[in-house]
């Protein structure tokens, strides 16, 4: 095997370890995990690598009395509780949270105010080309740009992969390149739902197949199949270096027939509920951070959030009943990140503001009620329905007030950045709020770079074992 090769194995292995952690970390925050079907089980994927190949946490040892995907957990319960772990192991990885918190905390304090909300923005990959080209390699203009603005992410669409080799680099490059500007590791973000918005499935160069569009799943019923698919999605991110992918999807596509319908799993919040849990569950397990989106659900409204704006007429009452409930079974499933759609609800708001910048929204239904304390993301700022509403200095800050975390991909990353930085320097929002979100964003770095030191060494001695017995 090549020092390539080897280097990016303990990568994958790494990344799969770190969500073990992650998911332990924020699942007594969230409640329990509404367990998924177990990985042992035959793919539904048809070509999909072997267990043995796939670089997911290993669950053959799970106790066989973990809830089905379709059931939901008890309130309340810790998602440590619910595997077949001993009591060592559990207050290891309560230990290993303690740990965690302190590092944050540390890492918090060594911060200039610039940095911190550097960390708050997903760009546009083409952001760090200083030219706007596509970003396919990272060179000094890149790292340049990194060492001005240390981003917390970076999104990538289809054309910024062209095959196998290109893409690792690229994201080795990214991460090397993030580490010497801020000591992290950025989200590297790519939008992988299958089917119709498929960035990497979808290009015959790298030969991982598309999982196909996820209402033949939904209708099919099979969580077992929803779970194959995210696993296999998440696998080839991670093979490749990704770490987060925006999916699943939770819209309820209804009336049936919308502009979400091929992306939903169905037209009701039991089809989509089961198969929501199944693949936050598959992604874990893949070593890929997921995203449930886009709240509070947008398979209601007519039109297009990307071209205008979108509105949904239904009250809060309406929304529990059945939009919100595939978001409460992905944060039971231990979600790490949950993204805010641009859909306008004056049922529930009294106007017109988008969900994205709205604190009843976001800090009062999500964060209050729903007892969501992951990360929450924008949609795409660059959005119509963004757009329409505030302009790139404003919409940042409009977020943050609102209770997000991360603004992504901002059409100007320099403007949108000075907005949300002038905003904490006159007053505007308290830089405790600044801490509160950058608190969120570094628990989950620093989740991964926790359990990927210890993974890399040990799984580093036993590549030197194995080389040298080779002779």
């Amino acid at each position: 095997m090549s020092t390539c090769s080897v280097a990016r194995s303990l990568r994958v292995m790494a990344l799969a370890a770190a969500v073990a952690l992650l998911v332990a970390c924020f699942g007594g925050c969230q409640g329990g995990g509404g367990g998924a079907p177990e990985s042992g089980q035959s793919a539904a994927v048809s070509g999909q690598s072997t267990a043995a190949e796939q670089p997911a946490v290993d669950v053959s040892d799970r106790a066989s009395a973990d809830a089905s995907a379709d059931a939901p957990a008890a309130a309340g319960t810790e998602l440590l509780g619910t595997s077949s772990q001993g009591t060592g192991e559990a207050s290891g990885q309560a230990g290993a949270s303690a740990d965690i918190e302190a590092r944050v905390a540390q890492k918090l304090t060594s911060m200039t105010l610039e940095e911190k909300v550097a960390q708050m923005f997903v760009a546009r990959a083409e952001s760090l080309c200083s030219d706007g080209s596509t970003l396919l390699y990272v060179d000094d203009d890149v790292r340049a740009n990194l060492q001005k603005c240390p981003v917390g992410g970076v999104a990538l669409l289809a054309p910024n992969f062209t095959e196998p080799a290109q893409a690792s680099a690229l994201a080795e490059g990214l991460q090397d390149a993030s580490n010497d500007a801020s000591g992290l590791d950025l989200l590297l973000c790519v939008d992988e739902e299958g089917g119709s918005v498929s960035r990497i499935g979808s290009n015959p160069a790298f030969g991982d197949q598309d999982a196909g569009d996820m209402r033949v799943i939904g209708d099919s019923g099979d969580t077992q199949a929803a779970y194959d698919a995210a696993l296999h999605m998440g696998s080839y991110l991670a093979k490749y270096g990704y770490n987060a992918d925006f999916a699943p999807v939770c819209d309820i596509d209804n009336p049936s027939g919308g502009t979400m319908y091929e992306r939903s799993f169905g037209s009701t919040a039991e089809a989509v509920d089961p198969m929501v849990r199944a693949q936050v569950r598959g992604f874990n397990d893949a070593g890929v951070m997921s995203c449930a989106k886009h709240f509070p659900g947008i398979g209601a409204a007519a039109g297009d959030s990307h071209e205008q704006s979108i509105t949904t007429s239904k009250t809060l009452d309406e929304m529990l009943s059945q939009d919100l409930v595939p978001f409460e079974a992905a944060i039971e499933a231990g979600v790490p990140m949950v993204m805010v759609g641009h859909i306008s609800c004056p049922g529930v708001t009294g106007n017109s503001t988008p969900a994205t910048f709205s604190h009843e929204l976001v800090t009062d239904v999500l964060r209050g009620q729903l007892g969501f304390d992951g990360v929450v993301v924008t949609d795409a700022m660059g959005m119509g329905a963004a757009t329409a509403a505030f302009t790139d200095a404003e919409a940042g800050v409009r977020a943050v007030e609102a209770g997000v975390d991360l603004v992504l991909m901002p059409m100007d990353l320099d403007a949108s950045y000075q907005g949300l930085l002038s905003a904490v320097q006159q007053g505007t929002i308290p830089e405790s709020r600044i801490d509160e979100s950058v608190t969120r964003i570094l628990r989950m770095k620093l989740s991964y770079a926790g359990v990927a030191s210890s993974v890399n060494a040990g799984a580093a001695s036993s590549v030197n074992a194995g080389q040298q017995s080779d002779g």
